[in-house]
């Protein structure tokens, strides 16, 4: 007996109307296929933020694995074959076995000149002495049946192999020898003051790697983190301002690469008021717990009022964020229990005290 989990189990509690309309044509086209031997289709009741008691599917299962790769593809019992094959291989030179689900996936999808060049390069690396591969780099690595480039081109499948058997820490010395550790996501922008450029060599615009951003720029006490690409561009700072391009949710993997900014003395956030800007505060006050917000409270949401839009359930974010002050949180849940959001672009910071200090939009 094969089974498998069709994705539109996982359908969420606010699914959209056309989400939860594609339910009844895919359940009715699978009962066609069922009574033709095709699969035994398993379902339960679900109900929705739209529609009530709405049978979904659970899983489908077939006879064999044979009868499963006549509809999942062809090639679905050839790669579980090609997985088992490699493992065994793997225990019979004495190489730890991966076990994580994750490893497993890799390899499973891994073709089969892949797997010939990790079987080499694993059993290579079981023969060293620790003192050899303390000392080895990605092009020193002596294995004649691959080239050094392919473990860059397969990064992700070497380190979660490695990884799993313990060889190697996705931030460790080895992972970085051997280009294993994930590359920074894209680059983080920052914008300097006239008064700060030329210090030091700084510039008015700089593209940084977060790993490599690891010094605050001279003359610099405050950073101003903004959402959207177009307030970034548009924000005029003030001196002592070092404005941020956070890139929605890419500042909370770019923040703790950037150890300096724990030690600034004030940081301030300025995103949407929707689901995510409000997730993105919330996440980002737990790596640097003193980061205020400005322009995200129910005073600025009331002055833009005319710029409100929808918020799709898709695009909305459910649950607690401990982390938003009160005021923040009032504004937060009054846009989220009306489905709606102002997005950044549209705001334009007055003269007032709270934002005075730090920027203004010609």
């Amino acid at each position: 007996m094969a089974t498998i989990k069709p994705g539109v189990s996982g359908l969420r509690h606010g699914a959209s109307p056309r989400e939860v309309a594609e339910i009844g044509p895919w359940i009715n086209a699978w009962r066609a296929r069922e009574r033709e031997g095709r699969g035994v289709l398993d379902t339960l009741t679900k109900n929705f933020a739209i529609a009530k008691r709405i049978t979904i599917p659970r899983s489908l299962s077939f006879e064999t694995a044979k009868a499963l790769a006549d509809v999942a593809g062809g090639a679905h019992p050839s790669n579980l074959r090609k997985l088992t094959a490699f493992l065994r291989q793997l225990g019979e030179n004495g190489i730890a076995i991966p076990g994580s689900h994750k490893a497993r996936r890799a390899i499973y999808r891994a073709g089969a000149e892949d797997l010939a060049c990790l079987d080499a390069l694993m059993n290579w690396w079981v023969q060293q002495e620790p003192r050899i591969l303390a000392d080895t780099a990605l092009r020193e690595v002596p294995v004649a049946e691959l080239h050094t480039k392919w473990i860059e081109d397969n990064r992700g499948l070497c380190l979660s192999v490695f990884q799993d058997i313990g060889w190697a820490d996705p931030e460790g010395t080895l992972s970085e020898r051997l280009r294993l550790a994930p590359s920074d996501r894209g680059e983080v922008w920052a914008r300097l003051h006239i008064e700060q450029v030329g210090t030091n060599g700084q510039r008015h615009l700089n593209g940084y790697a977060p790993s490599e951003f690891t010094e605050a720029p001279q003359g610099v006490q405050r950073v101003l983190i903004v959402e959207n690409r177009t307030t970034f561009d548009r924000t005029a700072i003030t001196p002592g301002t070092c404005l941020i391009y956070g890139s929605g949710k890419a500042i909370l993997s770019y923040a703790p690469k950037m150890s300096w900014l724990a030690g600034m003395p004030e940081i301030v956030y300025w995103g949407d008021c929707d689901g995510a800007g409000y997730f993105i505060l919330s996440r980002l006050r737990r790596a640097l717990p003193r980061t205020r917000s400005i322009l995200m409270d129910l005073p600025a949401i009331d002055r833009y009022r005319a710029h409100i839009t929808a918020e799709t359930s898709r695009e909305a974010v459910r649950g607690p964020l401990p982390e938003l002050t009160p005021q923040e949180a009032e504004a937060r849940d009054w846009m989220n229990q009306g489905g709606l959001r102002l997005e950044q672009e549209y705001v334009k910071p007055g003269l007032d005290e709270q934002t005075l200090c730090l920027c203004a939009i010609p």
